[in-house]
């Protein structure tokens, strides 16, 4: 389970915000099927780029529904060809940094069908650049999109398209930074707590972890509950995680006798494994000097009593043969050896 704590809200989540990303700023009301040249003469930090070039730019105003954030918002459409839009970040990105972009999207036909998708691309210069993800269907109502990247290069340049298809008219609105969130998964037992590394990413200015360890990394030293909080800009995420250890740290023995003896005192009388651990499979097999089954369990704590077909078995040498699995193991073990039978 994780949380993200959110401080009052300011301007910058990060060292980059979208210019433009909600398009309020634009002197047009109600523009329809605008080619690229005139859209871009009047939205300022979003470039149309696309080679559909109907770019619309409504509001609540234009018999379509209100906007997902603030006034405005832009509808692109595709079919054999795409508008596209590049929307300006106010900074390059900082390179190895994790961001996490927002927008919302819906489909502008409203036709009870699943609309189109749209493609999201990073660039350095203005253009649509390396897609980097893949919307779902639009739907008839807003829903907001989230993207978490690493940015491998000093991005400046965000690109959206509607994916090639067969027609589609798709609204979005309220382009910008989110704050990060921590996942440090759910509680685990392991073998050895010393052998993990947690690790909560690069998005953060700085980070703090409940043992007074600082930064994105931390190799925990024992079992126990581990809490970390990391800050970036207006942005708290915290998150914990509670650590165990398996058993004998996976370090579990079976054992097996070599003989016993089934004759009522209550000492040897039965036939099975000692183990410390619990076995998450067993199989035990008991054959006599004939190689026929003389006994079959697939439950460690019921043994074998030395009978064979409801009589008692002869005294001699038996062979058995074991396999099971113990929790923490990725594939089943295995025991054979002899077994004198004591009368």
């Amino acid at each position: 389970m994780y949380i993200t704590l959110f401080l009052a809200a300011a301007p910058l989540l990060h060292g980059q915000s979208f210019l433009n990303g909600s398009f309020e700023l634009n002197d047009l009301d109600c523009g329809y099927n605008l080619a690229n040249g005139f859209f871009n003469l009047h939205v300022p930090h979003v470039t149309a780029v696309g080679t559909k070039s109907e770019i619309d730019v409504m509001n609540s105003t234009c018999g379509y529904g209100p906007a997902y954030d603030g006034e405005d918002f832009v509808a692109l459409f595709g079919s054999a060809f795409s508008d596209a839009l590049v929307l300006e970040l106010s900074a390059p990105m900082e390179v190895g940094r994790a961001y996490v972009i927002s927008f919302a999207y819906k489909d502008g036909q409203n036709s009870g069908q699943y609309g189109g998708m749209l493609r999201v691309g990073m660039s350095k210069t203005n253009t649509f650049g390396t897609a980097i993800y893949e919307s779902a269907h639009a739907g008839a109502d807003w829903e907001e999109a989230k993207i978490e990247i690493i940015a491998e290069e000093p991005y400046q340049y965000i690109g959206v398209m509607v994916m090639p298809e067969a027609s589609a008219w798709v609204f979005i609105d309220g382009f910008h930074f989110g704050c990060p969130a921590i996942n440090l998964g759910n509680d685990t037992a392991v073998c050895n707590v010393a052998d993990l590394t947690l690790n909560v990413g690069t998005a953060f200015d700085s980070v703090q972890w409940s043992n007074g360890g600082i930064g994105p990394f931390l190799r925990p030293d024992s079992p126990g509950l581990y809490g970390v909080t990391g800050f970036y800009k207006s942005c708290i995420a915290t998150d914990s995680i509670v650590l165990s250890e398996l058993e004998y740290n996976c370090n579990c023995n079976i054992y097996f006798p070599n003989a016993f003896s089934p004759n009522g005192d209550g000492i040897n009388d039965f036939f099975l494994p000692y183990t410390p651990c619990g076995l998450e499979s067993y199989e035990l097999l008991v054959f006599n000097r004939w190689g026929s089954l003389a006994f079959r369990s697939s439950d460690p704590m019921l043994g074998w009593d030395g009978l064979e077909g409801g009589k008692n078995a002869l005294p001699g040498v038996y062979i058995y043969l074991a396999r099971f699995k113990y929790s923490y193991s990725k594939a089943a073990e295995f025991s054979n050896g002899d077994l004198l039978l004591i009368r």
